[in-house]
C-alpha cells in the first residue's frame, strides 16, 4: 500500500487590496489544493502571507516555510541510505549539523542585512582579496612542494605525479570553484 504524499502550500499577495480582490489568497489556495488532488497529495499545512511584499524574504510565512523545508530535508536524510557509509544516520547528522543548519542561519542573517551599493562593493572586494590570498597560498605550496595545513594531502601527493595544493579546503572542488 502506497502512502499519500504530504505537501505544504504557500500563498502570498503583496498588498491588503490584493488579498481582498484581484488574485486572492482563496483563489491561490484553491489552485494549490486542486494541484494536490491531481498529484495525489495531501496538504498538511497551508502557509499564508497576506499583504506581504516580495521585496525581501522577511515574511512570517516564508520563514516558517524555510524552517519546515530544512526540517524535512534533515528528516529525509535520516531515512536515506548512504552508499559506502557505515551509518546513514551519521551522514545525515553531519549534513544536518554542518550543512543544513549553518546555511539556514546564514541565509536568515544575510536576508536581514540592508544591502547598499557600498556594502556590495566591499563584499566583492573581500571575495577578490580572499581569492588572491588562496591562489597565493596555492602558488607557494606548488613552488615549494610543501602542503601547509593538510597531512592527508601530503599522503595523497606521494601517490600522484601532479601536486595537490588545496590544503586550505578539505575538498579540492570547493577550492577550485572559489579561486
Amino acid at each position: 500500500m502506497l502512502s499519500t504524499m504530504r505537501a505544504i502550500g504557500y500563498v502570498r499577495v503583496s498588498t491588503d487590496k490584493q488579498a481582498d480582490h484581484g488574485v486572492s489568497l482563496e483563489a491561490q489556495e484553491a489552485k494549490i489544493r486542486a494541484m494536490a488532488v491531481v498529484q495525489g497529495s495531501e496538504i498538511v499545512e497551508l502557509i499564508v502571507d497576506g499583504g506581504e511584499s516580495a521585496k525581501n524574504l522577511n515574511r512570517p510565512g516564508m520563514e516558517r516555510l524555510l524552517s519546515l523545508v530544512i526540517v524535512i530535508y534533515a528528516i529525509e536524510a535520516l531515512y536515506s541510505p548512504t552508499v559506502g557509509s557505515p551509518s546513514g544516520f551519521e551522514k545525515a547528522l553531519q549534513n544536518t549539523v554542518f550543512f543544513y543548519a549553518p546555511f539556514t542561519v546564514l541565509f536568515c542573517l544575510l536576508e536581514r542585512v540592508e544591502w547598499t551599493p557600498q556594502l556590495l562593493r566591499n563584499c566583492l572586494l573581500l571575495l577578490a582579496a580572499m581569492g588572491i590570498v588562496f591562489a597565493g597560498v596555492a602558488f607557494v605550496e606548488y613552488a615549494t612542494r610543501t602542503v601547509l595545513f593538510s597531512s592527508k594531502l601530503v599522503d595523497t601527493n606521494q601517490l600522484y605525479t601532479y601536486f595537490v595544493v588545496n590544503s586550505l579546503f578539505s575538498d579540492p572542488n570547493i577550492f577550485g570553484r572559489f579561486v
